[in-house]
C-alpha cells in the first residue's frame, strides 16, 4: 500500500475523510511536513477536502521569513490556503522563564488551535513520524519517566492528529527524493545545544548500528503498549482516588490509612495524580518519592515541591497544596460574594426566623450592631486575640488554630473577618462570642465561607 493510501486510511479510521471536510496542516517547510503537504494535496483531490497550510513564525531564526515564503508557495502548488502566524516566544520566555523549546511548543500549538477555530477546520495535522516517536520514548526513558512518558507521542490528542506517526523517517525522505521535492533545512536541528539533537546525533547512531534500521518500529510498538497500559492505569487510579482523595479550595488530601493498603506503584501513581490536580503538571520522580516517604512520617513533616507547592503529613492524611496567596485587606459588604483566599465569602442580610444553628463551621450568623461597620477580610497575625464562642475566655488566634489540629500550612490560608471592635470570625472555623446573635438582635447577617470545591 502506498504512503498516500496508508495516510488516507489513517484519516478514514479517525473520521477525518469526509466530503467537503476542512483540514489544517502544520507546515514548517522541512522535509517531513513538506511530504505531508503533498500527501494531503493528493488525498484532498480525491476526497474534495479543503486544505489550509499554517506556518508558525517563532521569531527565533533569520531563516524564518524565507521559510514562511516557501510555505506560501507550497500552499499555492497544493491548492491550499496559506496562513502565517507569529508568536512572541522570546517575550513570553523572558517573562515566564523555563525551557525556550517548551515555551515555543506551547505557543505554537495554541496558535494552531486558534487558527483551526478561526477557519473552521476539523483537525490539525502534524508530520511527526516513527523516528520522532522512538526519540521521544528514548528521551523520556533516559530522564526517568513513568508509564505515561514511555507511551510517547499520541497519534491523536484533541484536535491534533499525526497521520505519519508509524512511518519511518527514511520512507518519508525516500518519498521526497523520488518525486524531486524541495524543502527547507532548519539549521537549529544541527546544534547539540538542544537535548533532542544531542540524542539524535550521538546516541541514536550507536543504537541503529546495534539494533538495526527497525529500532524505531520496536520502540513505537513499545509506546503503543505503554499507551494502552497508561489508559488502564488512569482508570484504575481514578477509582482509587475516589476511595482516598479529597479536594478542597486549599489543595488535595490523601487518607494515609487507605494509602497503606495499596501497592507502592498505586501509592506513587496517586501522589503523582494528586500533585497534577494541584499544580496542573505531574510530579517528577524525586518529588513523588519525597511525598511517598510522608506515608510513614510523623505529622508535621514536609516535602518541598517545584512551583512553590508543598506536601505535608497531617494526623491522618497527606495534604498537597499550591503556594499560599498573599491576603490583602479587603472590605466586604452585605449581599455580595467575594472570592478570597481558598474560598468564597459572603454576607447576607436575613431575618431572625432564618437563623439556624448547626455543626457546619462554614456558616455562622452575626449581630450587625455588635460587630459594627465596616467589616473587612484579612490575614490573621500573631498578635490577634479573639473570644471563641463557647470557650469562656479570650485566646490568641494562632494558638486557637493550632489547638484545632491544623498544620501551619493550613493555618496560614485561613482569613479572619474583622470589624471596628476586633475579630468577628475566623472564617470557617469559629465565631467570636461578641458577634453572635442574641434575643434582642435587630439586624442579623448570615456569614458563609466555603471552599471553591464546595461551590461546585
Amino acid at each position: 500500500m502506498s504512503l498516500a493510501s496508508r495516510t488516507a486510511e489513517f484519516l478514514r479510521l479517525h473520521g477525518l475523510l469526509q466530503r467537503d471536510g476542512h483540514l489544517l496542516v502544520a507546515v514548517s517547510g522541512g522535509v517531513d511536513s513538506t511530504v505531508l503537504a503533498y500527501l494531503m494535496a493528493e488525498i484532498a483531490g480525491k476526497w474534495g477536502l479543503t486544505l489550509s497550510f499554517a506556518y508558525i513564525h517563532h521569531g527565533l531564526r533569520p531563516q524564518a521569513d524565507e521559510e514562511a515564503e516557501f510555505v506560501s508557495t507550497l500552499s499555492e502548488a497544493c491548492s491550499a490556503q496559506a496562513h502565517t502566524r507569529r508568536i512572541d516566544v522570546r517575550g513570553v520566555h523572558g517573562r515566564e522563564g523555563g525551557s525556550l523549546q517548551d515555551v515555543a511548543r506551547r505557543l505554537r500549538y495554541a496558535s494552531l488551535e486558534r487558527l483551526r477555530v478561526e477557519i473552521g477546520a476539523e483537525a490539525i495535522l502534524t508530520a511527526h513520524h516513527a523516528d520522532d516517536q522512538a526519540e521521544t520514548v528514548l528521551a523520556h526513558l533516559l530522564r526517568g519517566s513513568g508509564v505515561r512518558g514511555l507511551a510517547g507521542i499520541p497519534p491523536v490528542r484533541g484536535h491534533i492528529v499525526r497521520p505519519l506517526l508509524s512511518v519511518p523517517r527514511a520512507e518519508i525522505e525516500a518519498y521526497a527524493h523520488e518525486r524531486g521535492l524541495s524543502w527547507k533545512h532548519d539549521s537549529s536541528n544541527d546544534s547539540d545545544r538542544y537535548a533532542r539533537n544531542a540524542l539524535r546525533h550521538n546516541v541514536i547512531p550507536a543504537l541503529r548500528e546495534h539494533a538495526g534500521a527497525s529500532w524505531p518500529a520496536v520502540l513505537g510498538d513499545s509506546a503503543r503498549l505503554f499507551r494502552s497500559l497508561d489508559d488502564f492505569l488512569s482508570h484504575h487510579v481514578e477509582s482509587r482516588a475516589a476511595e482516598c482523595m479529597e479536594t478542597d479550595g486549599q489543595g488535595v488530601s490523601l487518607a494515609v490509612q487507605a494509602l497503606k493498603g495499596y501497592f507502592e506503584f498505586e501509592q506513587l501513581a496517586l501522589l503523582r495524580h494528586a500533585l497534577e490536580r494541584v499544580r496542573g503538571s505531574s510530579g517528577l520522580f524525586d518529588e513523588v518519592f519525597s511525598m511517598l516517604h510522608l506515608i510513614d512520617a510523623a505529622p508535621g513533616k514536609r516535602a518541598i515541591l517545584r512551583g512553590g507547592c508543598v506536601a505535608f503529613r497531617e494526623k491522618e492524611a497527606i495534604a498537597i497544596m499550591a503556594p499560599a496567596a498573599d491576603l490583602n485587606v479587603v472590605a466586604v459588604a452585605p449581599d455580595r460574594e467575594l472570592h478570597y483566599a481558598s474560598g468564597v465569602f459572603s454576607i447576607t442580610r436575613c431575618e431572625e426566623a432564618d437563623v439556624r444553628f448547626s455543626t457546619d463551621p462554614s456558616e455562622e450568623f452575626i449581630d450587625f450592631d455588635s460587630c459594627g461597620q465596616p467589616l473587612r477580610l484579612r490575614a490573621w497575625t500573631d498578635d490577634d486575640i479573639f473570644a471563641p464562642l463557647g470557650f469562656g475566655r479570650s485566646k490568641r488566634v494562632a494558638e486557637f488554630l493550632s489547638d484545632q489540629g491544623l498544620t501551619q500550612e493550613r493555618r496560614t490560608r485561613i482569613p479572619v473577618l474583622e470589624g471596628p471592635h476586633g475579630i468577628v470570625w475566623i472564617c470557617g472555623v469559629r465565631l467570636d462570642a461578641h458577634a453572635c446573635v442574641r434575643d434582642d438582635s435587630e439586624r442579623i447577617g448570615r456569614l458563609r465561607f466555603s471552599t471553591h470545591e464546595e461551590q461546585v
